[in-house]
């Protein structure tokens, strides 16, 4: 019965990464050692939601890029907006890449 207790209690119950003491859910900071406690689900900033709608469009563009070929759509541009679309994606990332670091 302890160890189940003892476990439900770690499941509810932060701690810190770099002492390792009991926190809060409120409490951002540790009261021990002073550091930052990391937010447990993160909301995606900006950046990773338009990274991630990039993604979309640029695999929908490719999609149509080769439904282009069998169908009367133009391939001309389709072909273009998928180029544009995979240099924005690039730039998304690389610009998402660099904020992370």
């Amino acid at each position: 019965m302890g160890r189940c207790l003892e476990r439900a209690l770690d499941n509810i119950m932060e701690h810190c990464l770099q002492c390792n003491s009991t926190l809060t859910p409120q409490e951002k900071e540790c009261f021990t050692c002073g550091s930052a406690v990391q937010e447990r689900n993160p909301k995606p900033d900006f950046g990773q939601r338009f990274q991630t709608a990039v993604k979309f469009l640029f695999i929908g563009s490719a999609i149509t890029m080769v439904a282009s070929v069998f169908t009367d759509l133009s391939f001309i541009k389709s072909f273009a907006a998928t180029v544009v679309l995979f240099l924005v994606k690039n730039s998304a990332d690389n610009m998402c890449e660099s904020k992370k670091r």
